[in-house]
């Protein structure tokens, strides 16, 4: 209680600005909102919420197919037909849980004056997504960005999608403005590693910004992998960097958010590294109006993989526990 009232009085100090929320209440059950989610596919799951019964319960249902893409049609289908008893208002109200739990709005910092500013991996177009959001935060002087301000982009090696497209590289939308006197590379980006240094030569940011000499982190997959994932470019960072005690600042976006906020600080843990604090933000879930079994599955996928995430960094810490061994998907770049 007391802990959501001061979460309450932080976000009116910053302007009514929404802050990351919990999937966990203060005792460490599932929050209501997640009882809420879990009921609608088995009521009896809304007696005595534990969250082990609930992690082992979405590790089983709610993630998609092993080694599947969210926008496979393996995946798709796997969706459709794990929502597919359900009523149009189930689902309605399944969305509306989300929101609720600040897995679709968009997200802002407690902070303006982080010590690391850590932009998370993604497709060419969510990668535009996060940077656009970091330059409004800085425009609008809600984050403040100084020499002494270390701005990481985690990017891991990935092929393409079919999605990322020369149209998506050189025609973003009017909202995504060109800067003047940008030059197009002999060469587009071929993997997602090349990614967010076109971005960042390619965007007009705002003057504050544009000063910054940001970290390119691009770290290779490991062995049996078909890509990087969020802990390579991570501990990447950490190994290559003299990383000193700060306040990291998480740029994802949503539903992606608290998720890649709890695996950087599990990461941190792991390494033991102390004296760091972690917050995180990012722009709202673009939903498509056309698809909502696949905007529910991919809400689904990542409520199982952040409960997860819970159990991993609580055993972690905890004195009498050993960590677990993070299964191969639990580190996914988005």
């Amino acid at each position: 209680m007391i802990r959501n009232i001061l979460s309450l009085i932080l976000c009116l100090t910053l302007g009514f600005f929404p802050c990351i929320a919990e999937v966990l209440d203060s005792s460490g059950k599932p929050s209501q909102t997640v009882v809420e989610i879990f009921s609608i596919f088995d009521q009896a799951l809304g007696d005595e919420p534990n969250l082990n019964k609930y992690n082992q319960y979405a590790q089983s249902r709610f993630l998609r197919p092993k080694n599947a893409e969210r926008d496979t049609l393996e995946t798709k289908k796997f969706y459709q037909q794990l929502l597919g008893g359900l009523s149009k208002k189930s689902k309605e109200d399944l969305l509306t849980d989300f929101d609720n739990l600040e897995f679709v709005r968009a997200i802002y910092p407690h902070s303006s004056t982080p010590n690391y500013i850590l932009v998370m991996g993604s497709t060419v177009m969510n990668q535009r997504y996060r940077i656009k959001f970091l330059n409004d935060l800085v425009a609008t002087g809600n984050l403040n960005v100084t020499d002494q301000t270390q701005i990481v982009f985690l990017v891991g090696d990935r092929p393409l999608f079919d999605s990322e497209t020369s149209e998506a590289f050189m025609n973003p939308s009017p909202e995504y403005p060109v800067r003047q006197g940008w030059v197009t590379p002999k060469e587009l980006p071929k993997n997602e590693l090349d990614i967010p240094e076109f971005l960042w030569d390619q965007m007009l940011l705002d003057p504050k910004l544009r000063k910054a000499k940001p970290i390119f982190i691009q770290a290779s997959k490991r062995k049996g992998t078909t890509r990087s994932d969020t802990g390579d470019t991570v501990v990447g960072w950490i190994d290559q960097h003299q990383v000193k005690p700060g306040l990291c600042l998480i740029i994802s976006s949503n539903p992606h958010i608290l998720r890649q906020k709890l695996v950087v600080e599990t990461l941190f843990n792991n390494k033991g590294f102390r004296g760091f604090s972690f917050d995180a933000a990012g722009p709202a879930y673009p939903l498509d109006k056309n698809d909502l079994d696949g905007d529910l599955g991919q809400l689904l996928d990542t409520l199982a993989r952040t409960l997860y995430q819970e159990v991993t960094l609580r055993k972690l810490i905890s004195q009498d526990a050993p960590a677990p061994k993070n299964p191969s998907w639990l580190l996914e770049n988005h």
